[in-house]
């Protein structure tokens, strides 16, 4: 972030716009077309219906074709983990990936200083509406075989065509208004929205534990990322206290957990996790194709209120207008721990009688006994501070946070699953920075964005951990411009690389030695209007930690804004 809060803050009242306390401009546009009245066409919106001087409404429409196809073979080592294989025999090499529509719509209606805003998204996905590839009736967890819910062992199940293949979701829907208190400015918004705090780029951060993710989403192509970042039932507020110094607040009235990758999806690389895992197996040593199944029971969530966070940011002129922040939290996890309960009744089958060693028979009794659950931990508290600031063509950016009663994973060789957790302590840095750069015989425009961090977990022996104390990694990103390559045409050739460098991290979905990422692509933009992307991404790493390690895939994208 930059210097540009307080500076946005106030032009933006002013316009009677809502007010960012990121310093970016909130997302939204969009209105309801009214007969008869004057249509005003104008930059970031469709269509703009001015109703009277104080009423104003915009309606925002965006049609999304995105294709993928995998391109690599399946990798002998992956299929192996049975528990992690059905997303990657679903789908074998030039199989279409994605084969999907999207319509995304937004409303803004205005009035003076209040408004509401409304954004809603609708897909269907041709790649997920038939069968699939599997071709391992024994190893699909939620096959017939295992006692899972599908009939057919080709056809997905009810939560992954829900999830990928169609659906209509309201995504925002609040209510938004700008007060003067005194001669202070205060905005206020109530309702599904999304808040954004801290200065990340790439690496989950303070903003992390605000919004939940759909992680559905983000290999989509053409996805952006309002359609990631998941809105939660909340209040906001900030106001201006004293000249450059600014306070926010919220409370959360609603908890909504982080959608993780189905089981049984293309990247889905656990067959047991989120809506559509069921079952988790357990084989005998010998045969190898004996499995028994251990349930999945109901999870424990979290309740709803609970989760609030205030911040102030402080604009110091004098520090080259750097912006400091400084952040409290209290949240309920968004991600899962994964609970094994060995249970004490009867087994469902009778394992000596498959003639297995009295040894290996009760280990599978034990297992058909036993299930496991999702625990979301609540009310974890993060302590955070943020800079940011302007020099030349190049902005900086970077965060520290500190949370408090994290639960992380420990070693358990008594738990069938092998999952079991302790609260612990984690410190967080990163820090990143955008610089762009002048004409060049590479591109007319070049912008280099990069984003370094580093977490280090305390109360909880390393000996104990199942991952590590320590962790780091880094992205970087160049993206290219050549303008006006043709009359209205333009292009954007974005390269991205993601490098975990050492350690697992005890840090849910921050780093992960091993799994390793880089993507290009290329995206045409005629007109503002009409985009048209082809790139192609590839996971790097070993197959001990990379479970997408085979799952390289091109893709493309054809978007039209209405």
């Amino acid at each position: 972030m930059s210097a540009s809060f307080f500076e946005t803050l106030k032009r933006q009242c002013a316009r009677r716009r809502r007010c960012s306390f990121s310093g970016r401009l909130l997302l939204g546009a969009g209105a309801v077309a009214l007969l008869g009245l004057l249509v005003l066409p104008r930059p970031g919106y469709a269509l703009r219906f001015r109703i009277s001087e104080d009423f104003v409404a915009d309606l925002d429409t965006t049609v999304t074709y995105a294709a993928a196809w995998r391109l690599k073979r399946q990798h002998a080592g992956l299929l192996k983990k049975f528990n992690g294989d059905d997303g990657n025999r679903n789908f074998k090499r030039y199989d279409m990936t994605s084969n999907r529509f999207t319509m995304v719509s937004e409303a803004d209606l205005q009035y003076g200083d209040f408004g509401t805003f409304v954004r809603a998204k609708g897909f269907y996905d041709f790649a997920y509406s038939g069968h699939n590839s599997h071709d391992s009736p024994v190893t699909n967890n939620n096959g017939p075989l295992n006692g899972g819910p599908l009939a057919d062992n080709r056809d997905f199940t009810r939560a992954v065509k829900r999830r990928y293949g169609e659906d209509v979701e309201l995504l925002d829907a609040y209510a938004y208004g700008l007060f003067r208190p005194a001669g202070h400015l205060l905005m206020l918004r109530a309702g599904r929205q999304v808040i954004s705090w801290g200065e990340s780029r790439f690496i989950p951060g303070v903003s992390s534990t605000q919004s939940p993710i759909d992680a559905t989403q983000l290999n989509v192509p053409g996805v952006e990322i309002k359609e990631v970042l998941i809105p939660v039932a909340q209040i906001y507020g900030q106001i201006d206290l004293v000249d450059n110094l600014a306070l926010a607040t919220y409370y959360q009235w609603e908890w909504r957990q982080t959608r993780l990758d189905e089981a049984g999806a293309y990247f889905g690389g656990a067959d047991y996790l989120d809506d559509g895992g069921y079952h988790y197996l357990v084989s005998a040593p010998a045969p190898a194709t004996i499995f028994a199944t251990i349930d999945r029971v109901q999870d424990d969530e979290p309740r709803d209120d609970g989760q609030w966070g205030i911040a102030v940011r402080y604009l110091a002129e004098a520090l080259n207008h750097t912006e400091f922040g400084a952040y409290f939290i209290n949240y309920h996890d968004k991600g899962p721990q994964i609970i094994g309960q060995l249970g004490g009744g009867a087994a469902v089958v009778d394992w000596t009688t498959l003639g297995l060693p009295p040894e290996t028979a009760a280990e599978l009794a034990r297992a058909d006994t036993s299930s496991y659950f999702f625990r979301f931990a609540d009310h974890v508290q993060l302590y955070g501070l943020s800079v940011a600031t302007n020099t030349g063509q190049t902005s900086f950016g970077g965060e520290v946070s500190y949370r408090r009663h994290l639960p992380v994973q420990l070693r358990d060789a008594g738990n069938v699953i092998g999952y079991s957790y302790h609260d612990a302590d984690a410190l967080q840095a990163q820090a990143g920075m955008v610089h762009r750069f002048g004409p060049s015989v590479v591109a007319e425009s070049t912008t280099l964005t990069t984003e370094a961090g580093l977490n280090q977990l305390y109360g909880v022996g390393a000996r104990d951990l199942l991952n590590d104390q320590f962790a780091w990694g880094y992205t970087a990103a160049l993206n290219f411009e050549y303008f006006k390559i043709l009359p209205g045409l333009d292009l954007n050739v974005p390269i991205t690389f993601r490098h975990h460098v050492s350690g697992v991290s005890s840090v849910s979905g921050t780093f992960a030695e091993g799994r390793n990422s880089a993507s290009v692509r290329m995206d045409f933009t005629y007109r503002y209007t009409l985009k048209f992307g082809i790139g192609y991404t590839e996971f790097v790493g070993g197959t001990k930690r990379n479970a997408l390690l085979d799952r390289g895939f091109l893709s493309s994208s054809l978007k039209y804004a209405l």
